[in-house]
């Protein structure tokens, strides 16, 4: 028995950098195997932390499904997946299963929710209840993971999305808002433009952490610039309204939607010098190139949003492309 969740599309790349060439066949996979056991608990050995193998074993009823702060992440992840499934179905039977991945963690690849997605396919497939419509069950796997870190604002869908969707030599883009995905051919080409965004540090530090309060803050300054926008007074009045520190990040916020903006017009323009400058703007390194009849591009850890964009130009310009994701 297997539950197997593709968390990124399989990609092959070829990047000429200087001197440097790098040929890989990159398969990014989130794996789980298992058999049922005969008891009502569920017995598991992970091997996601790349430094030791660890071994859980788990009861069904619903008071040992408590999820605790101080347990580890993939364990969260479990009862999370365990406590939404049983929520549905009701019925779960007692299983062993070995979890595996080659996805590393830190690293905005989405390893959290193709872990989340492969635990639910695994609880379908031993209890032999599937969810079918794809949506519901991309659904069901969110509620799982905000179930198991606790911070919803934190657990974003579109990765769910993509580890629920992907399968070998397709790409899919997905709008985490409408819930609208697309569904695009795979060409193994050579890669002649490569985007990455780098982690701002400053992001990490004790600064920039950003709690349930400053996130609802930020938000309602966001979804509600329509209205304070046309007053007279308008955003100089913020700053009486809430914290210095939240105020910093809204004006990071508004920053850097706006630059998001001028990127979807530069590529909309086929402007590629203006495009590369505002991305180096934003510490991204880029090597670009004019545009010719092909155009192939790898992107690691940009904006689902600048993503998109890309994506819908070079189709509807029918050209090769190459992303990594």
């Amino acid at each position: 028995m297997r539950a197997r969740t593709h968390t990124r599309t399989c990609t092959h790349i070829c990047l000429r950098l200087s001197s440097l060439e790098i040929k890989q066949a990159i398969q990014l996979v989130t794996l789980i195997v298992g058999k049922y056991y005969q008891y009502k608990r569920c017995r598991i050995v992970s091997f996601l932390d790349k430094t030791k193998v660890e071994k859980v074993e788990i009861g069904l009823k619903e008071n040992e499904l408590y999820i605790a702060d101080e347990e580890k992440l993939w364990i969260r992840y479990l009862k999370g997946a365990l406590r939404t499934f049983k929520e549905k179905y009701s019925y779960i039977p007692g299983f062993q299963m070995v979890i595996v991945t080659n996805l590393p963690s830190h690293y905005d690849l989405g390893k959290n929710a193709a872990l989340i997605v492969a635990l639910y396919m695994f609880l379908e497939t031993v209890s032999h209840t599937y969810t079918v419509n794809i949506i519901e069950k991309a659904l069901m796997c969110h509620s799982a993971e905000k179930l198991a870190i606790r911070s919803p604002y934190k657990a974003r869908i579109s990765d769910v999305l993509i580890s629920v969707l992907g399968k070998e030599d397709k790409i899919f883009v997905t709008d985490a808002y409408s819930l609208h995905f697309d569904q695009y051919d795979w060409n193994n080409i050579d890669a002649e433009l490569i985007l990455i965004e780098l982690k701002i540090e400053r992001n990490k530090s004790s600064e920039w952490h950003i709690n349930k309060t400053q996130y609802r803050e930020i938000m309602t300054v966001i979804n509600t610039q329509s209205r304070w926008r046309t007053h007279p007074i308008g955003m100089s009045m913020l700053k009486y309204l809430f914290p210095e520190k939240t105020i910093k990040m809204i004006y990071d916020a508004i920053d850097k939607d706006k630059r998001i903006t001028k990127i979807g017009y530069a590529i909309r323009d086929e402007q590629w010098e203006k495009l590369g400058r505002i991305l180096s703007n934003g510490l991204i390194y880029y090597v670009t190139c004019f545009p010719l009849c092909s155009i192939n591009i790898v992107i690691i850890d940009v904006s689902k949003y600048i993503l998109h964009i890309l994506l819908k130009h070079y189709m509807k310009h029918r050209y090769n492309m190459l992303f990594r994701l």
